[in-house]
């Protein structure tokens, strides 16, 4: 498959201070224009919500309340409702109902945690049960490289990414 191709944006840069100011107190209009359309969108929204979610609401209750119904009988009677038991869905004159089986999985007999258990299997020799992960120590690395450690500094480098938040209009 071929890799798609990247385009680079190229975005002009101002040059001089009055340019500059200009250009930041722009910024600072749009984004009270931004804010002020934001939340007249918010408000449009709600009030959208509020129509429809008192009708909504009570709806939502019943489905789940007859689902609950519904799957509790299906779960005790799946023999009646399906002929085949390898079949895993029925249907009605109005709807298919049916349930679904997840992947197979391993879960603990008692209440101990993951990590107690892979401890124990990799003390009886059990290692092919148990999976180790490896991450970095970044601490350890940023210090080891500022300390010149030799290993530390043939793979790492230090970094620090400027975060520049320029322009917060004034209320």
């Amino acid at each position: 498959m071929n890799k798609p191709k990247s385009t680079r944006v190229t975005t002009a840069v101002v040059s001089i201070m009055p340019s500059f100011e200009a250009t930041v107190n722009q910024i600072a209009q749009l984004q009270v224009e931004l804010g002020t359309k934001t939340a007249a969108r918010a408000a449009e929204v709600e009030k959208v919500l509020e129509r429809y979610n008192s009708d909504i609401k009570p709806l939502e209750k019943e489905v789940e309340r007859l689902s609950t119904m519904a799957s509790a009988y299906a779960q005790t009677h799946w023999e009646e409702l399906s002929k085949d038991p390898k079949i895993k869905s029925s249907e009605t004159e109005l709807a298919t109902y049916g349930f679904r089986t997840g992947n197979p999985t391993v879960k603990p007999i008692a209440k101990v945690k993951e990590a107690d258990l892979a401890q124990q299997l990799h003390d009886q020799g059990y290692d092919a049960f148990v999976c180790a992960t490896y991450t970095l120590n970044k601490d350890a690395l940023l210090q080891a490289v500022r300390d010149k450690n030799p290993v530390a500094c043939q793979l790492f480098k230090i970094v620090q990414t400027k975060i520049c938040s320029l322009v917060k209009p004034r209320s």
